[in-house]
């Protein structure tokens, strides 16, 4: 249990009562069996506390007096530790025990063996050997007893709590040992109360624990070393210290530097990804990127990041500055693995802070940018995207529905956005048309006849988009429309062209895959450009209530309540974007009031 390279000798047993220890006594050069019982009659203390073994010093014997008595003796680290045996001393109330749950200051012998014959035989009893490299000891001037009581009472904390074990629920005895070159510590400690734990049937049953994990003696042994090496520590520790300093001031800063980024997506691919990062963050009511559970998400936000360190000079410039004051934690020197884990661990958290504090910046922007986008966006583009069309909608109370100039140009959009996507290129030049003056009476009755239908529908009913462009009426209207109607005919000759176009470049495509993706992506155009004519026919429907008495506008109270009402109006609207409302209150009323 004890092979590892350490300066440290660290030999931890468990008793109850089957178990023995062998003593050896280097005078004789023999060694000696002992029991449990060794340790519950009390016999262990005086083994400990003998005179011509255990190291005593008055209370006011602080390092920095027992340093100046040190250089003022003129003798070797070790040898003067031997001064301080027992056997030297005149004041016979140092008795060189120490309570480990206590502190430093000596305690009588009568009250340890007392403690110890009372202990039941199930109550376990440990002990602890421990023996630094007298280098160790003596280029670290370990003189003081407070220093080796309070190091080992601390290790011992951790220990116990590295093996499942409550140190409250400890008590113990310790003495320290000078009479060999090795100076040591022994510790006995025991169980206050017996330990319990449930078996198969829930019922509490004795707990026989017989031995510690090896990994927490390894442990002990390196932490104890580490803190005895106090210079390299101290050096170690402002290192630390002003590494973390500074990575604070920094972060400190970090949002008032954040706030000066400005971003704008231009790639489509970026802002599709924008777009679904945005949806799920307003769906799960998410602002902070550690409560992102979604892997594909995750991804997107990772990728938006990097195109803003690609695009955002200053963005970059932080993200730089930021890895740097990270580079200065792990470019520390550690002198041992306990060091090294430990710098692993702050690393490992800050890196996972920075990704939180960068990702958590671009998710609100992502949700800053979509909000924007579909703010300024002519009405095609903002109704049919994947927030509004399954929505149920007031069409009457809508102010902005788009006209057949909108519609061209989304259509216009549409196309460079398939171009990019498939790298497809389609004909830009309409031919010239003729319009067509034969309007068969039949299908204009059938056109007036579902326009009044699905108009009447809309009002009762508050229909989705979606539900209104796949309805028989609209079905009807717009293939009406198609052949009567001018700027529709216009609008369908260059659509199908572009159609035909789009075709071509799929029936060349040899790889499924691809040629699978693309008639995917008609699809989706096509239903699109479905729903864009489906909100120009209901721009052209008179969908508002009929207007009020004209006396009644000039009633106080009236205009009160419709002043609620489009305020009413404007919340359910910007709601539908998830769009701040103080910010578009603030808007309304600037531009509109």
């Amino acid at each position: 249990m004890n092979k590892t390279n350490s300066n440290v000798i660290a030999i931890f047993n468990v008793f109850n009562h089957k178990q023995r220890i062998e003593i050896k006594n280097s005078k004789t050069n023999t060694t000696k069996s002992l029991g449990d019982h060794w340790f519950r009659s009390g016999k262990v203390i005086d083994y400990i506390a003998r005179e011509e073994a255990i190291l005593v010093q008055p209370k006011n014997f602080n390092q920095d007096k027992l340093n100046h008595i040190f250089l003022q003796s003129g003798k070797e680290e070790i040898e003067f530790m031997h001064s301080f045996l027992k056997v030297y001393s005149e004041d016979k109330s140092l008795t060189g025990i120490y309570d480990i749950s206590q502190n430093e200051n000596d305690i009588p012998l009568e009250i340890a063996k007392e403690e110890l014959s009372k202990l039941d035989k199930d109550q376990k009893i440990f002990n602890l050997i421990f023996s630094p490299n007298s280098k160790l000891v003596s280029e670290n001037r370990f003189f003081s007893k407070k220093q080796w009581f309070d190091l080992l009472k601390e290790e011992l904390q951790v220990f116990c709590s590295q093996n499942k074990m409550d140190f409250n629920k400890i008590k113990g005895y310790m003495g320290i040992h000078v009479n060999t070159k090795h100076p040591h510590a022994h510790i006995v400690f025991f169980e206050k109360e017996k330990s319990y734990k449930k078996n198969k049937d829930s019922k509490f049953i004795w707990y026989p624990f017989n031995n510690f994990l090896y990994k927490t003696i390894d442990d002990f042994k390196q932490r104890t070393e580490w803190k005895m090496n106090a210079q390299l520590y101290k050096e170690y520790e402002n290192q630390v210290y002003q590494t973390k300093n500074s990575l604070y001031d920094f972060k400190r800063n970090f949002n008032n530097g954040i706030a000066n980024v400005d971003y704008k997506a231009s790639n489509l691919e970026i802002q599709r990804k924008i777009e679904e990062i945005a949806k799920y963050c307003n769906e799960n009511k998410i602002k902070s990127y550690f409560k992102v559970k979604d892997k594909k998400i995750k991804g997107y936000i990772a990728d938006v990041n990097d195109e803003l360190i690609k695009s955002n000079v200053f963005y970059k410039k932080l993200n730089e500055n930021y890895d740097k004051c990270l580079n200065s934690i792990s470019s520390i020197q550690a002198n041992n693995s306990i060091a090294k884990k430990e710098l692993k661990s702050i690393y490992a958290k800050e890196i996972k802070e920075k990704q939180n504090k960068l990702f958590s910046f671009v998710l609100r922007t992502c949700i800053s940018i979509d909000r924007k986008y579909k703010r300024n966006l002519f009405p095609y583009q903002r109704y049919i995207s994947k927030y509004y069309t399954n929505e149920k909608v007031n069409w009457s109370k809508e102010a902005s529905l788009p006209n057949i100039h909108n519609l061209n140009l989304f259509l216009e959009q549409k196309k460079l956005e398939i171009v990019e996507t498939l790298s497809i290129s389609f004909n830009s030049e309409i031919d010239s048309f003729v319009n067509d003056n034969k309007v068969n009476v039949n299908q204009f009755n059938e056109f007036r006849k579902s326009w009044g239908s699905l108009k009447s529908k809309i009002k009762k009913e508050n229909l989705s988009l979606n539900e209104i462009s796949h309805s028989k009426e609209m079905n009807v209207i717009l293939n009406y429309l198609t052949k009567h109607q001018s700027d529709f005919k216009q609008f369908e000759k260059q659509y199908q062209s572009m159609l035909k176009d789009f075709d071509k470049s799929i029936v060349k495509e040899t790889d499924w895959d691809v040629k699978k993706e693309a008639i995917a992506l008609k699809d989706k155009f096509q239903s699109e450009i479905h729903n864009a004519k489906t909100l120009l026919v209901i721009s052209k429907m008179n969908l508002k209530k009929d207007e009020e008495d004209f006396k009644s506008k000039w009633n106080l109270t009236s205009l009160r309540k419709e002043k609620w009402k489009q305020m009413k109006t404007i919340k359910e609207f910007y709601k539908n974007f998830d769009i701040d409302m103080e910010e578009a209150i603030d808007y309304v009323m600037e531009n509109h009031w």
